[in-house]
């Protein structure tokens, strides 16, 4: 009888422990990583929209850019912000990586003034949140869209950077 009450409290726990892993990450919860400067600062004003419709943001600060990718692409965080397409290609091309465009954010005026830099290089230039093929779908990741391409971003770009920046949304 001992036996018995044993395995079925074996196979409960089992399940049990089952169930709580099969609950995944928390859908209300996004990890995204950034480099100091502007790219961590228009996360921070993005948090805001993103914390009053319940979301848990959290940025970690990298230091080396490809840690980054890296981390995107292991799924240890969920997108990062950091690069511009052109970079973003580069690393795919490099490491045969699955990250893509999730959105455009901006670009700096600095790479596109100076000489005329035709229109099929433009997209190039644009730095934006990159995510691992598959997860742009989820909808904590078009909640990050949504939010850091909000006008209240726009307006906290053109005031903070001025003219520096220019948004690509």
């Amino acid at each position: 009888m001992r036996k018995i009450i044993a395995l079925i409290f074996a196979a409960v726990l089992t399940v049990l422990a089952l169930t709580g892993c099969a609950k995944g990450p928390d859908p209300k919860s996004i990890v995204i990583g950034a480099n100091a400067g502007s790219h961590l600062e228009i996360l921070q004003e993005a948090a805001k929209t993103l914390s009053d419709k319940g979301y848990k943001f959290k940025i970690v600060e990298f230091k080396d850019e490809l840690d980054l990718n890296l981390a995107v692409a292991s799924e240890s965080i969920d997108a990062n912000f950091f690069q511009s397409v052109s970079n973003l290609n580069e690393f795919n091309a490099a490491n045969g990586s699955p990250l893509i465009k999730a959105a455009d954010v901006f670009v700096v005026k600095d790479e596109i003034t100076g000489e005329d830099v035709p229109a099929s290089e433009m997209d190039a230039l644009i730095h934006v949140l990159t995510v691992k093929k598959g997860s742009e779908n989820l909808d904590k990741i078009k909640a990050l869209v949504e939010a850091i391409q909000s006008d209240a971003v726009r307006e906290f770009i053109k005031t903070k950077y001025g003219e520096t920046l220019i948004p690509k949304f």
